[in-house]
């Protein structure tokens, strides 16, 4: 079972921060100074959560979303390599260190982040974990990884790695596409497991935000590496919108 409220208080973080911002001296590995919103960021949050507070409500308690998933959107965990889609982000040719949430804006992903910072750590963690890939990764352990598309993403694939262990009320690897749970998975730890996550869409569905969380009260080590993904062309963008006004009239 995962808890509703532990999800929130991370996903509230996932509200773009503001610049007046404070940094505490909790870092990891020494590395990344973890940043709070105050002010308008944090009415911002607040607003957010309790808007989310709402539509978890809605689904029950604690194990609210144990068994559902998001409609129009598949996630398939695999030992085979994923595709790789038309926009790959290559973390290596950036860090190590705090890397801008907008840094891949142009490309379609407009905000990457985690949750903590207004961007995303990415670092070698290989002399730590031997098994990640030798060469720049993701770091989602402040409060998960947080992704936010512009044009809405219609594919994603990527490596994850983290000891989240399987699901249940301490564990588990979650992730939300469009704010509602898209499925809950045993992720890869320690050279054990499927690495790689193949999420597509159905009946013209797009992916506005993913969100990649962990079971528990605390959130627990999560990399990413080989992030690729799809965002439908102008021409494209127009044939969804019709197909989508299409199905509303029917």
């Amino acid at each position: 079972m995962h808890s509703h409220l532990d999800y929130d208080l991370r996903i509230k973080q996932a509200v773009p921060a503001a610049t007046d911002q404070e940094t505490s001296s909790n870092e990891r590995f020494g590395m990344f100074p973890k940043a709070g919103p105050t002010n308008a960021a944090g009415r911002r949050r607040r607003e957010f959560e309790m808007s989310l507070v709402s539509l978890l409500a809605g689904a029950g308690v604690c194990a609210a979303f144990a068994g559902t998933a998001t409609a129009g959107i598949v996630v398939t965990q695999q030992a085979a390599p994923a595709p790789t889609y038309s926009s790959v982000i290559d973390f290596d040719a950036v860090g190590p260190g705090l890397v801008p949430g907008n840094t891949w804006a142009a490309s379609g992903l407009q905000s990457f982040t985690d949750g903590a910072n207004p961007g995303v750590p990415v670092g070698n963690y290989g002399g730590f974990f031997p098994w990640l890939p030798n060469g720049h990764v993701a770091d989602g352990f402040a409060f998960g990884l947080f992704m936010t598309f512009e044009p809405n993403a219609t594919e994603v694939s990527l490596q994850l790695w983290s000891d989240a262990g399987p699901p249940g009320f301490f564990g588990g690897l979650y992730i939300y596409a469009n704010d509602q749970l898209a499925g809950e998975f045993n992720p890869a730890w320690g050279g054990i497991g499927n690495t790689w996550f193949n999420i597509t869409t159905t009946a013209g569905s797009t992916i506005d935000t993913l969100v990649f969380v962990t079971g528990g009260f605390a959130q627990k080590q999560l990399f990413i590496d080989n992030l690729s993904f799809n965002v439908p062309a102008p021409g494209a963008l127009a044939l969804l919108a019709v197909g989508a006004l299409a199905r509303r009239r029917r």
